[in-house]
């Protein structure tokens, strides 16, 4: 059944664990992408470790994880659906005939697209809830000793949590607002299938060369099925450099929509500052005009910093769920799928 396939169980519960552990990377990649001098919203920061004492101080410790729920509801369901239907995609591919990097590509796309139209409101509430500048774990006197510069906490209307944000969003801009940036989420699920093909390809390419040198070494290799190429024969630094590998080659690639995304996604007025500008051709224009081509990547350090261990472990976490899964019901449709579509070139 779909709902216990352990393809999903894996990619959830490895999204679930990495997403716990980088959230405050995240959150500061965010606001990184939407920062501008001269903004009142948020403080200036002027590196990644300013962004982490900054936010310490004047919004204590929990500021740092600000939007953590919806950020785990929304990775824990986008990679159980992801894995999913990757997996799915990928295995009815391969029976009709297909192989290689074709498979790999339109398996990524077409589940990164369904993702992303299912979890998109949660990704936005996400952010909205990660820009939001709240100090109320801070004193009286503290709070009166903030920087000037900024709106006062009364004039920021702040949403109370995930469900209140949520209900705000579609009173006060509609159910489209729930759907804002997706033109350039859509676009991102390029990263997934560049991700994806380079991780595939790159744990293939492994596996031969630790066949090469056993052959050499005249360590004869498991018999398996012809054209089956199982995963499980890769170590943890096989599987750990090509995850890391794969994950960068796809931020460099796709970086820029995820900015402009965030700057779409954010909230057009707060107190008296409104946002210029609206749309995706908008921000692009309006952020090329500000910075040139640096603009598009701003906080890319951040989200390097947590995005590719969070990719790492994630996938990592996943293989060896798999694993373990196929040892308990190694007869299962997973286990199946799992040899025919992750495994075979």
């Amino acid at each position: 059944m779909w709902w216990i396939d352990p393809h999903m169980i894996a990619g959830a519960s490895s999204g679930f664990l990495a997403t716990l552990l980088l959230h405050p990377l995240d959150l500061i990649k965010t606001r990184f992408h939407v920062q501008e001098h001269g903004s009142r919203r948020l403080p200036h920061y002027s590196g990644l470790t300013d962004a982490v004492r900054t936010i310490v101080r004047l919004e204590g410790w929990r500021g740092l994880y600000g939007g953590l729920a919806p950020n785990i509801v929304g990775n824990t369901a986008s990679w159980g659906v992801y894995m999913l239907a990757y997996n799915r995609c990928k295995d009815a591919l391969h029976e009709r005939g297909h192989s290689g990097s074709p498979l790999y590509v339109c398996a990524a796309t077409v589940a990164g697209a369904l993702t992303t139209i299912l979890l998109h409101p949660v990704f936005t509430v996400k952010t909205r809830l990660q820009l939001q500048f709240n100090t109320a774990a801070l004193s009286q006197t503290q709070q009166q000793q903030l920087p000037p510069s900024l709106l006062p906490m009364s004039q920021r209307d702040n949403y109370a949590g995930f469900l209140n944000a949520v209900r705000r969003m579609v009173t006060e801009e509609g159910v489209s607002g729930l759907y804002r940036g997706i033109g350039p989420s859509m676009l991102l699920v390029s990263h997934g299938s560049i991700q994806f093909l380079t991780y595939e390809q790159t744990k293939l390419e492994l596996l031969r060369r630790r066949r090469s040198s056993s052959s050499a070494l005249g360590v004869a290799s498991e018999p398996r099925a012809e054209g089956s190429a199982s995963t499980e024969q890769l170590g943890a630094n096989d599987l750990m450099l090509a995850s890391t590998f794969s994950k960068v080659c796809a931020i460099l690639c796709t970086y820029p929509y995820q900015v402009v995304r965030s700057c779409v996604q954010q909230r057009q007025v707060v107190a008296g500052e409104q946002v210029t500008y609206s749309g995706t051709g908008e921000t692009v224009r309006h952020i090329w005009r500000l910075e040139g081509p640096a603009g598009f990547y701003r906080g890319i350090w951040p989200h390097m910093l947590r995005s590719t261990p969070q990719a790492t472990i994630t996938l990592m976490l996943y293989e060896y769920a798999m694993r373990a899964l196929l040892l308990v019901n190694p007869r299962s449709e997973g286990g199946d799928m799992y040899d025919r579509g992750t495994q075979r070139k």
